[in-house]
């Protein structure tokens, strides 16, 4: 059982050696955790805004007012790609149980009908202005991120980013980097073997069987660990970042004298991504630095997204440093804990304030273990797939919201299977000291996985994707990587107005005409089929949807019949 963090001083592993298997069984009764409600259905297009709906969750009062003005172009950019832009507010403490009141009572009050409802829920504020609770309930069956800055210049400066890039021309592929600090501890070497080589083979194997697409996939870190090896893996256009390392924990100060500037530093260095000897990269590090152009990162270490306002490990570790399993270790962990009041870490921070920098960050709100990637239930095995399914779907175009959802499927997947070891053990009128050894291990372990996933958050709009061309509608309508746009395009021009006849001035100017209408339509139904919004693109381009809708559509269908016909045409050359 190994932990991911370092300590600030010396960047020593906080649990050297890790913590024995067996320390499991000694985790608490499992609390209850909010359930999926049947709101709405995942077959039913997730990544379409107009659908799925998109809303905001802001403080209360004038301090949300401002944070919702501030991201004003992008709230703008939702409402017409779909419509109405609902709003929500909320109080600044909240437990989990009073979210999922609020949910119950204020977001889901039966108003209007839930297909009405934003599944897309991006949250502003930080975590002592929106609850985390909040942000876990609504992830339960939504796709919900956060933007967290210290000043409003950083929400001006991310709606502006996302804006500018879903305007901007696309990439073809978008870029795989998987990166780990191999600083020579157990956790990264053990990160290094059952997360990233393991999930180099799956995206190769993956791409060969036409499952996922990417330019490039990159594998980097040496065993001489240095920041300059990061900056250098994510050059290049947009893509998709894995980094696994340790994050730095700085322990709250105990004497009053240094407890304010404790308190500063630690929201300022919390959560910073050691690279061993070779130093760290904080915020200041990475602010208008340029890294990750258009990207998603998700990095894998402690207190990488954040410190919430409770560990769900707390009483646990207490509980083993009483016990005494591994002496003052434990007590250097329970003290990054501790804090003056929960916050965003300031490395995501800065990487989404950067107008150069990316659309969204994946991270941790609490300590990270190996569990999400590895299981120690009946025996240990490798689990790449639950991180690598978000790259896999990142790098196909799915939304950011639906691609880290895949995270939570596997969350609600182990806290079921722990709801029905309680509620067996409630039937049968035991308690958790009757169990044997193997059930406490096996609850135990169960009770690490729920927590180590339900850590993830996603920081960013949820509704971003990877700004890279859609591959996949194209390719499902061509024949040997052709596309309709091409064999259609084609096709009309083979048509033209060559036919003859009086060709006078009028006429000219009225062909013209005709001539720049299907050139802006052409333009309107081509954006359509790289997966940009029907509604956005309708509007952009003057057209009402139900009839760019029927011209993709009749567009499709005449690439169809050019592919046939010119697949007749070539077995009737080749004589069969």
């Amino acid at each position: 059982m190994d932990l991911l963090l370092v300590t600030a001083e010396g960047r020593a592993p906080a649990l050297q050696e890790g913590l024995d298997r067996r320390a499991a069984g000694g985790a608490p009764v499992p609390d209850r955790r909010p359930k999926p409600a049947e709101l709405w259905g995942d077959e039913d297009a997730p990544d379409d805004l107009e659908r799925q709906k998109w809303g905001v969750i802001a403080p209360e009062g004038s301090a949300g007012d401002r944070l919702i003005d501030a991201i004003a172009p992008l709230v703008e950019r939702r409402r017409r790609q779909q419509g109405r832009v609902r709003e929500y507010r909320v109080p600044a403490r909240m437990t989990v149980d009073e979210a999922a009141q609020w949910k119950k009572r204020v977001f889901r009050s039966g108003a209007d009908v839930d297909s009405d409802l934003p599944r897309y829920q991006l949250i502003v504020g930080d975590l002592d202005q929106v609850p985390l609770g909040v942000q876990q309930v609504q992830a339960t069956d939504g796709f919900v991120g956060r933007l967290a800055f210290d000043e409003l210049d950083g929400y001006r400066a991310y709606a502006d980013k996302v804006v500018r890039w879903e305007d901007g021309p696309a990439p073809a592929e978008g870029r795989a980097i998987l990166h780990a600090v191999r600083d020579g501890t157990r956790a990264t070497r053990l990160g290094y073997d059952a997360l990233i080589a393991p999930g180099e083979a799956i995206l190769r194997q993956r791409r060969a069987a036409g499952d996922v697409r990417y330019g490039e996939l990159r594998v980097t870190g040496s065993e001489r660990p240095s920041p300059d090896e990061l900056w250098a893996s994510a050059a290049g256009g947009p893509g998709v970042l894995l980094s696994l390392g340790h994050g730095v924990g700085v322990p709250r100060a105990r004497e009053p004298a240094l407890a304010r500037g404790g308190a500063e530093r630690q929201r300022r260095e919390q959560g910073a991504l050691s690279f061993g000897g070779g130093g760290v990269v904080t915020g200041a590090d990475l602010a208008g630095r340029g890294f990750l152009r258009g990207g998603v990162w998700l990095a894998v270490a402690c207190f990488s997204a954040g410190t919430a306002e409770t560990s769900d490990y707390g009483h646990w570790l207490d509980t083993l440093r009483r016990a005494g399993h591994v002496g003052s270790e434990i007590g250097h962990v329970l003290d990054t804990l501790a804090h003056e009041r929960p916050f965003v870490a300031a490395v995501p921070k800065a990487a989404l304030a950067d107008p150069d920098g990316p659309l969204a960050f994946v991270g941790h709100v609490d300590l990270a273990w190996a569990y999400s990637f590895f299981d120690f239930d009946d025996r240990p095995r490798r689990r790449p797939g639950r991180i690598v399914g978000v790259i896999q779907a990142l790098l196909n175009r799915h939304r950011a919201g639906v691609a880290v959802r895949k995270l939570m499927s596997f969350f609600a997947e182990v806290n079921t299977e722990l709801t029905a070891l309680e509620d067996a053990r409630a039937r049968a009128g035991r308690g958790a000291l009757d169990d044997d050894d193997r059930e406490r291990a096996r609850r135990g372990h169960l009770w690490m996985l729920r927590q180590d996933l339900a850590g993830y958050v996603l920081l960013g709009d949820p509704a971003v994707r990877l700004p890279i061309a859609e591959h996949g509608r194209v390719g499902r309508v061509g024949v040997d990587g052709i596309g309709v746009i091409g064999v259609a395009a084609g096709k009309g021009s083979a048509r033209g107005d060559d036919r003859g006849g009086d060709r006078g001035p009028d006429r000219g100017r009225a062909a013209g005409d005709r001539a720049g209408t299907v050139t802006r339509a052409e333009a309107a139904v081509i954006a359509v089929l790289r997966g940009e919004d029907v509604a956005d693109t309708a509007g952009r381009h003057g057209l009402d949807r139900a009839e760019l809708e029927r011209l993709v559509a009749s567009y499709c269908a005449a690439g169809r019949a050019a592919i046939e016909a010119a697949l007749r045409a070539r077995r009737g050359e080749g004589g069969s």
